[in-house]
């Protein structure tokens, strides 16, 4: 098998191994027959993937419905525990499977009856929640009208029991029909219609705001306009939103009868904050005038209906519902909290979580905290979250979430009260603080230095960080939510009390805090954040947080990968490219926040721009958004002014712009470039006292020389650079070596690959698979899935195809939630390549031509038609063994000499180099099939003597051992069978040593079979009786 020689550990193939030597005579040989390139013999030696996985669809599909049969006996003999477990059992076997709707909504249906006849028996609001939550999740899956219909009529059943319970006999008439629900919705919608034309208009000035870059100034006019539309915005969404929820607690009171005192509903979280968007969960707490239990009974039932308003909007997710069988946070075990799914996810109450639940009803008791906490108190007992003890008892955070608030309906006077309340607390002024010297104020400032250096390390950008180029963007996360929590803190460090973030910046720079400059640019990366935040949630008409900028692939195929939920593309690149400029530095003023005492002086030096817009900064921007020629281009520029100025005290170090440089010029396909620039960056970092574990560069250094090396198939080269790093590891300590394991990871995982490249498979794969053991308990970032790719690509070598395929799915499973479903990224197409050969290899040629011809198309797009690069080469190379395979011999062969030239163009003319050995090869599998086995044997030679010129002439390798066997194919057409039989019994030798004397490698039963057959036509009937007999024992141990 031939290797695209790169990360990976083989993925290109010989069509060749589908020429077999025919069960022939002289006269059958003379006459140039052709025979079918698999025996019948051998064919179910190749393992029929698809059965395999329809008979594991059909194991799973018998299973759950056993569960599910068990749950319904369970109801009818009154066990409902039961029931629930064989119904959380039953959903775990298929949630996350495509194509299984109607057996999650079959379980929902089920739970929800379970959670409704408790609710009965107990009157208990709660369950009543649940069994809504569960219904409504029903009911966005089902498609049947009159299931619809029933579902529609429990809903409203639940919601008369829930008055029933909450008035007991004194019930004042049916409760809410879904009608009226469905009024609350249509009156959403219309408000995110409106919200979309104003997006419209705010859309007109986005090309006018662009990174500072290339002699290109700030246009100023246009961000101040851009930045005053988005605020405007969100304060619109921030008014109608509180509206539509007064109208929700409207409604509820109106079925309840008039509060028992006065009350104010509160605003908390990005509400608070006018940052709320029509999708947004609502957190809020009430707070009452009068404080006693029946009161408080009061506020708690009317929370439990007005969230059944809420849920009845069909967009609450079933896992913030906290069901104890499928989402148990309080449990604290990840296995209690599994259940996931993907929706419209948009207006919906706080999850029911241990770590959440900002709604009136609070928390419940957890492992650490055995008490209850709710959110329904008189203004004065709310404020006491505010006081030292308690905010030690509760956590900072409980109090962090209080202190922001916003009225939304009651009486306003309470908010205003419980406003003044903490004010006196936070100063040291409330009755309580009698004795006290000061307020609370310093302690606040001091916890929320602490949550601020949390929250930098959580979500700051790591926009340098090598191998994240195309990586989703998760916008809450990465673009909106630093921004909106650097300022939240400023405001508390500061002490300015605001209603919004916008206004934050304004009133610091009133104060002299912040400059003209870096008061525009703060404010526009709020806009940029919120403004692309909303412009995701409304394209995909849901809270769905990943944006990319990878062009989109509409005819997909998605291969059975699991859903990841919508993704937003966006197709301008220069917000999110300003963005990047502004938080650079804004990451680092929330650093320095974080130990700052002086809380007079400015945020930043009043003559701060608040931008960075240095060269490199822009090339790694660049490199995350893939756009890797304009990144060179940067990054030529940063080299050329660091070399002519040495002593530049510059942030980045010298050796880090190298390694970029040659990290892009690889992803570019320009070896030259790359080695050049590594072997540079190594120089450069060994400065860095190579043998102290806390600078890693040299290792990371290293590593990717060899890499190059083996690209070029330098493979001595390519192991002394390993084992130079080795040999700084062997100095480290026990306790580095734990703490710097990431480093061990890199050499070993390279070791592993080599030994693939070089033929020593077993050994390589079994230092894959350890690496990857060590490597599953840590995040999963671009390097695990590339990993277990690699891993894929190796057992695809050694003929174990299903654990190929289980190893590339799993890969192509993170990949897509590394990057999305239905984009093009490199290491997709990577995948994608390598299932195209696993298809050809068993016979699935149908299956990969489509994963194929899809995959040239993604290689099109992300490198151009006809640009010279190895990843498109690679694809349009296995697309040609396809066609091939359905014999269409002059397109596979015209391919296969149109992309020899292009190998030699880019690794050189008289490079000897896997892929030309590989291309050489395949071109001799077309003269066989055009019977032309002079010109056919002419080819294998040329590549059976490029391949031992890389591996070594007396090195067992695969893809020698492939050479002889091509060779003794196209002899034995000749009929030369002495010849034949020599490059057989070679290639038979070889074969068991590379994949194991007892192996069951297709190529070695082959070989096997055509040694029997020579020696048939030979005469020798007890050689061939050996061969055969060998041959069965292999089959009967399968």
């Amino acid at each position: 098998m031939d290797s695209k020689n790169s990360d990976k550990s083989g993925d290109e193939i010989d069509s060749s191994k589908e020429e077999r030597a025919p069960d022939h005579d002289k006269e059958a040989a003379a006459e140039g027959e052709n025979y079918d390139p698999w025996p019948t013999t051998l064919s179910f030696l190749l393992p029929n993937i698809k059965e395999k996985t329809a008979k594991r669809d059909r194991q799973t599909l018998e299973t759950f419905t056993a569960h599910v049969t068990r749950a319904s006996l369970n109801i009818i003999n009154g066990n409902f525990d039961g029931a629930e477990n064989n119904y959380a059992d039953a959903l775990k076997l298929i949630y996350r499977r495509q194509n299984n709707s109607d057996r999650v909504k079959q379980c929902f249906l089920g739970l929800a009856k379970i959670y409704g006849h408790r609710a009965k028996k107990e009157k208990n609001l709660e369950e009543i929640v649940n069994a809504v939550g569960l219904l409504n999740g029903a009911l966005r899956r089902s498609t049947d009208d009159e299931e619809k219909v029933a579902i529609i009529a429990e809903l409203e059943e639940l919601d008369n029991l829930s008055l029933q319970i909450i008035h007991g006999s004194q019930s004042p008439g049916l409760g809410t029909k879904h009608s009226d629900d469905m009024e609350n919705k249509a009156r959403l919608e219309s408000l995110r219609c409106k919200y979309k034309i104003h997006m419209e208009s705010i859309a007109i000035l986005e090309d006018g705001v662009q990174p500072i870059e290339r002699n290109r100034t700030v246009n100023m006019d246009v961000e101040v306009k851009f930045t005053v539309a988005v605020e405007e915005l969100y304060r619109l969404i921030s008014v109608d939103m509180k509206e539509f929820m007064k109208k929700i607690l409207c409604q509820s009171i109106e079925k309840f009868g008039s509060p028992p005192c006065a009350f104010a509903l509160v605003g908390l979280g990005s509400l608070a904050r006018q940052e709320m968007t029509p999708f947004s969960d609502f957190e809020f707490i009430f707070l009452i005038e009068t404080d006693t239990e029946e009161i408080r009974s009061y506020f708690r039932k009317l929370t439990y209906y007005m969230h059944i308003r809420v849920l009845n909007l069909q967009e609450t997710l079933i896992p913030s519902l906290g069901l104890k069988h499928l989402n148990d946070t309080y449990r604290e075990s990840k296995k209690d909290n599994w259940f996931w799914e993907e929706g419209p996810r948009g207006i919906s109450f706080d999850g029911a979580f241990s770590f959440a639940s900002k709604t009136p009803l609070g928390r419940k008791p957890t492992k650490q905290k055995n008490w209850a906490v709710e959110f329904i108190k008189s203004p004065k007992q709310m404020a006491e979250f505010q006081e030292e003890d308690v905010m030690l008892k509760e956590g900072y955070h409980v109090a962090s979430i209080l202190r922001q608030v916003v009225f939304v309906a009651g009486e306003a006077s309470l908010a205003k009260e419980y406003k003044k309340e903490m004010d006196l607390i936070l100063q040291g002024k409330s009755e309580s603080q009698a004795d006290s010297t000061h307020g609370t104020m310093k302690m606040i400032q001091k916890q929320t230095q602490k949550m601020l250096a949390k929250d930098v390390e959580k979500y700051a950008p790591e926009n340098d960080t090598i191998n994240n180029e195309g990586m989703l963007w998760h916008v809450k996360k990465e673009i909106y939510r630093l921004t909106s929590l650097i300022l939240d803190a400023t405001s508390c460090l500061y002490d300015i009390k605001t209603d919004s973030s916008w206004e934050i910046i304004q009133q610091m720079k009133l104060k002299g805090l912040l400059g003209d400059q870096a008061a525009h640019n703060l404010s526009l990366a709020l806009s940029i954040g919120t403004y692309l935040r909303l412009k995701a949630y409304m394209n995909n008409k849901s809270q769905a947080e990943n944006i990319t900028v990878l062009p989109r692939r509409d005819d997909a195929t998605h291969l059975g990968v699991k859903l990841i939920g919508k993704i937003f593309h966006v197709k301008k690149k220069g917000l999110i490219l300003r963005f990047l400029q502004i938080s650079s530095p804004l990451v680092q003023i929330a650093k320095d926040l974080c130990f700052k005492e002086d809380f007079l002086s400015p945020l930043v030096p009043l003559s701060s721009a608040l931008c960075d817009t240095s060269v490199y900064q822009s090339a790694v921007m660049r490199v995350r958004l893939m756009d890797l020629k304009e990144a060179e281009y940067l990054l030529k520029i940063c080299v050329n002014e660091r070399e002519h100025n040495p002593e530049a005290d510059e942030e980045v170090p010298l050796f880090m712009v190298y390694f970029q440089m040659g990290h892009v010029a690889s992803m570019l396909a320009n070896f030259e470039v790359s080695d050049e620039y590594h072997k540079k960056a190594l120089e450069a970092s060994r400065k860095y006292s190579p043998d102290n574990p806390e600078y890693q560069p040299v290792i990371a250094t290293l590593a990717n020389i060899s890499r190059q090396c083996r690209k070029k198939a330098k493979y001595e080269e390519a192991l002394q650079y390993l084992k130079e790093a080795q040999r700084i590891t062997e100095t480290w300590t026990e306790e580095q070596v734990q703490r710097f394991f990431p480093a061990f990871a890199i050499i070993k995982e390279n070791l592993g690959l080599l030994y693939c490249e070089t033929g020593n498979l077993s050994e390589g794969i079994k230092m894959l698979e350890e690496v990857l053991d060590e490597n599953r308990t840590t995040e999963e970032g671009p390097g695990l899935p590339e990993l277990i790719s690699n891993l894929g690509a190796a057992h695809l070598k050694q003929g174990n195809f299903e654990k190929a395929e289980t190893y590339m799915m799993e890969s192509l499973n993170m990949m897509t939630d590394l990057y999305g479903v239905s984009v093009s990224h490199p290491a997709i197409s990577e995948i994608l390549n390598n299932l195209g050969i696993l298809y050809i290899l068993i016979g699935e040629i149908e299956s990969a031509i489509s994963v194929l011809e899809e995959n040239a198309d993604m290689t099109e797009q992300l490198f151009g038609k006809d640009t010279v690069h190895s990843d498109r080469i690679s694809s349009l190379y296995n697309l040609a063994n396809a066609y091939f395979q359905i014999s269409l011999i002059p397109q596979a062969l015209a391919s296969y000499e149109e992309l020899l030239i292009l190998r030699r163009q880019l690794l050189g003319e008289d490079a000897k180099h896997p892929a030309i050995a590989g291309n050489l090869n395949n071109i001799g599998a077309c003269y066989t099939k055009f019977q032309d086995y002079d010109k056919a044997i002419f080819y294998y030679s040329m590549a059976f003597e490029m391949r031992k010129q890389i591996y070594g002439e007396d090195v067992d390798h695969h893809e020698i051992a492939d050479s002889h066997f091509n060779l003794g194919c196209g002899y034995f057409e000749k009929f030369w069978l002495d010849e034949a039989l020599m490059h057989y019994k070679i290639a038979l030798e070889m074969f068991k040593k590379v994949h194991g004397e007892a192996s069951r490698h297709p190529y070695i039963c082959e070989t096997h079979e055509n040694i029997r057959r020579i020696y048939e036509a030979m005469g020798n009937e007890k050689a061939a009786k050996f061969h055969g007999d060998v041959l069965n024992s292999i089959l009967v141990g399968t």
